[in-house]
């Protein structure tokens, strides 16, 4: 009896290990140890985001250009600063030789200030303007035929300091003075850029009109972007829409110039001039959220000292510029400028659990197919 009982004990011990071993197969399986490599999620994502031609306008004020009498340049800044106290003061001089000037007008934006002082303008002299100015207003200052006189004139923009012991600063930006003058003139003026406009860039275009009877074509027009030729031809009356090109205009960010000139006897009214710029932008940005599980013995196959972790994508840039891409894999992130086509990342096997969960986002708009989060067993 003692024997038979010692049989059926064998025979149970042996039926145990066999179902622990098949356990152990399970764990692993399909990811047995002499495979070289192991995949343990695939995933097609797809479009995450979305990219939308986006239109901004740069409007001009209205000129004309050539001999006759017209609105003239005196000054131009993209931005400067005012400011007063105690000891010392900035304010912006200009001189202006005029023929026959009949006024003029000074323009700004204030972009900033500090203080209570109040921003003021002279001519020759003359207060045109002086009042406490918030950030974000547009003063137009004109200045009456009374205020300037034929030869050197003298322009001032300043602060005052708000009280005897206090001080003022304002910061300005797009900054002009025009004196209405007769005079051969040309027509300066500026415009900004931004990166990503550039970097997304699809067109740009120039328009203005000439009204009827205001012009003498006896010379082109000529107009030039950052002292290139974009346009020079002699026309009357007409509405033009002029392709501005990128390359050819040597467009880039931030200040860029426009120059609008003629020759002789030539005159042009130039009313709404608008530059029109197009490029892609994102919609608002999207997020992609995949969770996958790992079994034991995946995980175990992954914390070997053999194998390298990846995850690998098909990517497809729906944006112009190069844009980053943010895969965070449980609170682990990897930040990539990724290639059109196949990319793969590697990432530390320790960032793998047994439930998983990855976030995939970008500031842009994307394509994705075919993400796999893998092992490969090094070669020996």
């Amino acid at each position: 009896m003692e024997q038979g009982f010692a049989v059926v004990l064998v025979a149970g011990l042996a039926v145990f290990g066999l179902m622990f071993v098949a356990s152990e197969s399970d764990l692993t399986s399909p990811n047995a140890p002499d495979q070289d490599s192991v995949v343990y999620t695939q995933e097609n994502i797809g479009n995450v985001g979305g990219a939308e031609t986006d239109i901004r306008n740069i409007s001009f004020r209205s000129f004309t250009v050539g001999e006759g009498r017209g609105d003239i340049q005196a000054y131009n800044s993209e931005q400067q600063q005012i400011s007063s106290s105690l000891f010392s003061g900035e304010t912006i001089t200009v001189k202006y030789n005029a023929t026959q000037p009949q006024g003029g007008q000074i323009n700004f934006e204030v972009l900033g200030r500090t203080g209570q002082g109040k921003i003021w303008a002279e001519v020759n002299g003359r207060e045109v303007f002086k009042a406490a100015t918030v950030t974000g207003a547009t003063p137009q200052i004109n200045f009456s035929a009374n205020a300037v006189k034929p030869g050197m004139n003298t322009i001032k923009i300043g602060t005052t300091k708000g009280g005897l012991l206090d001080s003022a600063t304002y910061s300005l930006e797009d900054i002009e003075v025009t004196v209405n003058d007769r005079k051969f003139h040309d027509y300066d003026g500026s415009f900004e850029l931004y990166n990503s406009e550039l970097s997304n860039y699809v067109s740009s275009n120039l328009s203005f009109s000439i009204p009827m009877d205001a012009s003498r074509p006896e010379a082109p027009l000529d107009i030039e972007v950052n002292g290139n030729q974009i346009y020079s031809e002699s026309i009357v009356r007409s509405t033009q829409d002029i392709v501005v090109d990128k390359r050819e205009a040597g467009l880039n960010p931030g200040y860029n110039t426009i120059k609008f000139s003629t020759e002789g006897e030539a005159k042009y009214q130039i009313d709404n001039p608008e530059i029109v710029m197009r490029y892609i932008g994102s919609t608002e940005p999207e997020t992609s959220r995949t969770e996958f599980e790992m079994t034991a013995g995946q995980l175990s196959y992954a914390n070997q000292d053999d194998t390298t972790e990846y995850i690998s994508f098909n990517y497809q840039n729906m944006m112009p510029s190069s844009q980053k891409l943010n895969i965070t894999i449980n609170g682990n992130s990897y930040i990539e400028t990724p290639e059109n086509g196949e990319n793969q990342i590697e990432i530390q096997s320790n960032n793998l659990q047994s439930e998983n969960t990855l976030i995939v986002s970008s500031q842009g708009a994307f394509r994705m197919q075919n993400l796999q989060i893998l092992s490969e067993r090094s070669e020996q």
